[in-house]
């Protein structure tokens, strides 16, 4: 089976033929200091997000998109459809937080080929809402990232929370 194009910029490298940052795929990398240098910048645009998040900076967060970002959270709507309705809920969710608020990026797993980035890793988010309860969050993260004009960002963004249907069943009304 053929695999489409964009698919094949987020494969590991040994089936698609890019580099990679996973470790357990440190054998097939071929040396590319161009590819560790993509990555180490991905995963600057990723921690300057979160350092941004941490200050509730949200022209700082917005700064690490680029036009036309697609956005997919965890909350409705299952879209954000532009940069302005991605702002307005990202300083709404940041004034649900009383005081500051924390943000890990865990286990990043960056590939990149040419001008394209595919990043995946678990985010941890704390703090104190505002009715003064202690907020724990784990979410999964994948970004495409785009190198526009020199710089890489996020043009994709999708967070997902590891769901209990048990508890809290998935919204279902699209």
């Amino acid at each position: 089976m053929q695999v489409p194009t964009i698919a094949r910029r987020c494969l590991p490298e040994g089936r698609r033929g890019g580099d990679t940052d996973r470790p357990d795929e440190r054998a097939y990398r071929h040396a590319s200091s161009s590819g560790s240098e993509a990555r180490r910048a991905v995963r600057h645009v990723i921690q300057a997000q979160a350092d941004a998040i941490r200050r509730k900076d949200a022209d700082a967060v917005m700064a690490c998109n680029a036009p036309g970002i697609r956005s997919f959270g965890i909350v409705a709507p299952l879209r954000r459809p532009d940069a302005a309705a991605i702002r307005e809920r990202l300083e709404y969710w940041f004034a649900a937080f009383a005081g500051p608020l924390d943000c890990e990026v865990h286990e990043p797993d960056i590939s990149t080929i040419g001008d394209t980035a595919c990043a995946r890793f678990l985010q941890r988010f704390s703090g104190i809402n505002m009715r003064g309860m202690a907020v724990e969050l784990w979410v999964r993260v994948t970004m495409g990232l785009h190198r526009i004009d020199g710089r890489w960002l996020v043009a994709h963004e999708h967070l997902s929370d590891p769901l209990d249907h048990d508890a809290a069943p998935a919204q279902s009304k699209l």
